[in-house]
């Protein structure tokens, strides 16, 4: 990175290295094991995309990504949480009860990046119905497939700047995530 800025002329205290990862955390170590099913469930639409299915090789949970391209090509999204196991979830995620996020966060990005971003998962019940409304929807108008996957991704599952989605459709699964 710093051979690229020089050759921009820059420095490297001129570039904003941006990274992050899941946050799943409580007040207690009951509340940070049920905040793991959401990012789970989070975790299993990322792997799904074959796209990062190369992040998935490096660790040798290739099984597990074709496992969960299978599913969301089926439309089986509760299921897919399962495949995400503890060790997939310790790699992606920061996890610990409130009191222990910033040293744990230090002991993992100190010194690696300027900027952190979080990611959060499907939050309730409630939306996890929503997304399975919203690809039985999808499937109904022939527009499930991996792009719509990968559109959904980028977007972060906002379908208002998905050209190819019905306006009715973008405006119905408005305000859903």
């Amino acid at each position: 990175i710093e051979d690229g800025a020089k050759k921009a002329g820059r420095k490297l205290e001129d570039i904003d290295l941006v990274g992050g990862s899941f946050v799943i955390a409580g007040k207690t170590e009951e509340e940070v094991e049920r905040a793991k099913a959401p990012v789970r469930q989070q975790l299993a639409f990322y792997a799904s995309t074959r796209v990062y299915h190369p992040v998935l090789e490096v660790h040798g949970w290739q099984d597990a990504g074709q496992q969960l391209f299978r599913l969301s090509m089926e439309g089986k999204w509760p299921e897919m949480g399962a495949l995400i196991t503890d060790e997939m979830l310790e790699e992606f995620a920061v996890i610990g009860t409130y009191d222990q996020l910033v040293s744990k966060l230090k002991a993992r990005y100190s010194g690696i990046v300027t900027t952190l971003d979080f990611g959060f998962g499907v939050r309730s019940p409630e939306q996890a119905e929503i997304l399975a409304d919203l690809v039985r929807d999808l499937k109904k108008l022939n527009l499930w497939d991996e792009v719509m996957i990968a559109d959904l991704k980028y977007f972060d599952g906002t379908l208002s700047k998905i050209d190819r989605v019905p306006p009715d459709v973008r405006s119905l699964y408005a305000t859903a995530f």
